[in-house]
This record gives structure tokens, sequence and C-alpha cells, in this order.
């Protein structure tokens, strides 16, 4: 397992990581902690869309992305990312804190298309037993377990005494030196965690006096795999008996592009519990919310689904999206709309309505329609 830490400073103020000068930067901060998260909030979905479509990056990447574009200015992130080929495990999730520590949002990365042990994961839809509330996919179900103990722990600190969560990772045996000089931990006297002095005294500077009062609000999000995940983080933080302050902490669960990930027990059991603060995304004919298909077992989806018009936004939908009846065509239908898609001035492709699309599962997509500034702003 590999934990690194990232951190946005501002300029002239000290403090550890990347110093920042943006004056114009979103601060969604204060919405976010005022939002129920029992109603769709676009504030929202703008803050975790942007999260969901960056846990692709390293996490230097996805903090200065938060902080410029996410609406969490300031903020301090950990990346928590375990491999394990032989057991098809290979996944990585971020805890950003913001800076009154008053927020804290974990994201999931998604399956990475170059990486053949996640699309086995994705693929590999044998059911496991999510204890007595039915079956999940095993896939992502060992991810999330090997994941937990971890998280558990971080989301512990960060909301129950309100503390910085870069000092906290840096105190886990198996943070590396190289990740300390990189973002900066918090360490009196400039000592990385193996007792090393860190090469840039800059990056880790004595603790600041930290509020040590309780976080108010924990959002998760994911696109893709990373959206399977979120949904059953959610569940262990109801199931695990020592996860009670996350669970009274835990807002809302935002996911993009999300396949299904139980069977109809395991969503006959979470749909009061979890279900009423989940919302789905589904952005145009995208695939994978039809996956697994029904060749692989009984999946259905839980949460409130979400539709992108082009006029309101993302809408709510009365039907959610059905499984696919056959992975094989399914997917073979996806690859060819994705490709009709870089064909659009060609007659009979303009025609062409196929039932689902692969370019549509794009996280630009997603991060695009969730977007309450104007376009092109998410890469400004």
């Amino acid at each position: 397992m590999m934990i690194e830490t990232a951190s946005v400073c501002e300029v002239g103020k000290g403090g550890p990581g990347f110093g920042v000068e943006d004056a114009d930067v979103l601060d969604h901060v204060g919405s976010m902690i005022g939002s129920s998260g029992e109603t769709h909030d676009r504030v929202v979905a703008e803050c975790l869309g942007t999260a969901a479509a960056w846990a692709y990056s390293d996490v230097g990447t996805f903090a200065r992305n938060m902080h410029r574009r996410g609406g969490i200015p300031f903020n301090e992130t950990v990346s928590v990312k375990i491999v394990n080929n032989a057991l098809l495990v290979h996944t990585t999730a971020f805890i950003t804190q913001s800076r009154d520590k008053k927020l804290v949002v974990l994201s999931f990365g998604g399956t990475d298309p170059v990486s053949l042990i996640q699309l086995l994961m994705d693929v590999t839809a044998k059911s496991d037993k999510f204890w007595t509330a039915g079956d999940v996919h095993g896939s992502f179900l060992r991810a999330a377990l090997a994941l937990w103990p971890t998280l558990k722990k971080l989301l512990h600190v960060a909301i129950e005494g309100g503390s910085s969560i870069c000092s906290s990772a840096q105190s886990e045996r198996s943070q590396t030196r190289e990740a300390c000089r990189f973002c900066g931990g918090m360490h009196a006297g400039n000592v990385c965690p193996d007792g090393e002095p860190s090469s840039r005294s800059d990056l880790c500077p004595a603790p600041s006096s930290i509020d040590q009062e309780s976080a108010s609000a924990l959002y998760i999000t994911g696109h893709s795999l990373g959206g399977a995940l979120a949904v059953i983080t959610a569940a262990l933080i109801y199931q695990d008996p020592d996860a009670q302050p996350i669970r009274d902490r835990l807002r809302a669960i935002y996911t993009f592009g999300q396949p299904m990930v139980g069977s109809a027990d395991f969503a006959d059991a979470f749909r009061d519990i979890i279900g009423r603060r989940l919302f789905r995304h589904v952005y145009g004919k995208d695939l994978v919310p039809t996956l697994p298909s029904r060749s692989a077992g009984i999946y259905r989806h839980i949460g409130t689904e979400l539709s992108y018009s082009a006029e309101k936004g993302w809408v709510s939908r009365n039907q959610s999206t059905r499984q696919a009846l056959s992975f094989a065509l399914s997917l073979s239908l996806g690859i060819l709309a994705f490709a009709f898609e870089q064909l659009p001035n060609v007659p009979f492709v303009r025609k062409l309505r196929l039932p689902w699309s692969l370019y549509d599962h794009l996280p630009i997509n997603y991060l695009r329609a969730s977007r309450v500034s104007p376009l092109g702003f998410e890469f400004r």
C-alpha cells in the first residue's frame, strides 16, 4: 500500500505543500456544508464531479485541481493506493480536507483504460456475500475491503478531531520518504517518517494550530469503477460498528457513470439507508450503468438517477437504467458508437441511433455536464 499527501497553501503565509496565489478560485465549502444531502445540489455536483474526474491523476494534480476548479481551496489531500495483481486489486482513493477542517471528500479513482488488472476487475463479476445483505460484485468488494482499514483510520482522524489528515498520514508505516519530500508533511524538525531529514525544509514545517472541532460533512464520489467503490464503501460505513462517527457525518454520495454493484437483496437492504443520499449521474447513452449484464447475474441500482439535459443540467429520472442482457453485444455496440462519434459529418452516421455508447462514459462528459461555471473553466 502506498500513501502520499499533498497540500495547497497560500503564497506568503507559509505552511506545507504547493504555494498557490489564485485570487478567483471557486469556494464551495460553505455551500456543501450547508447542503442537506437528501436533495440533489448543483454546487455539490460541480465539486464532486471535478473530484471524480481528476481522481485518475496523481495526488499533487488532484489537490491542485480541487483548489483551482473543485471548490475546495487550500486543501490537504491524502491518496491511498493498493495494488495486488494476483488478487485483482488495483485502486486508489483520495481524502480531501478543507482548510477549516469542516469538509471532507472521499474520492475513488475509476478504471484506467491501460490497466489490464483494472479491466479484469470490471469484467470479473462473480459475486460475493456482503454479510447478510445480499450479494455484490466480487472484484469491487475486494478492492473496497482492501482500502477500508486505512480509509477508516484517516476518516476518523479527519472527522472526529478536525485534525490534519496530512499529519495523520505521515505517521502511517507505509508512508515513503519521497512522499514526505513531495507534499511536505507537518513534522517538527523537518524529519520524515523514516527518521531521515527532509531534503526540503520549506516543505516540512512544524505543525500549526489546528481546529479541534469535529468536521461537519463527509461526501463520497467516484466515476465508473470509482462510483462502484463509493457505493460499497458507503455500505461498509453502515456495516462497520466502529464507523459510527463517520456515519454521522456522511452527507451524500454522488457517482458518475457508475455500474451496478449488488443484487436485489443488497439493493433492498440499503435502499433506505444510503439510497436516499445516493445520486447516480448518467450521461447520454453511457453503457457502463447497464453493467454487469444479465449473463453475470441479476444486479440492481439504488439511489436517485439523474440524466443530463443541455437546457436544465442534471435532472431526475423516474426509472433507473436497466441491466444489459449480453455483455458481448452491449460492449460491441458501445465501441461502435464510440467510433461513430468521431465521424459526425458522415451522413449515415448522423442517422444511426445506437442504444449505448462508450464515448458517453468518458469523464470529460461528466465533468462538463456538472459544471455551474462557464464551459472551459474546467481546464483554466
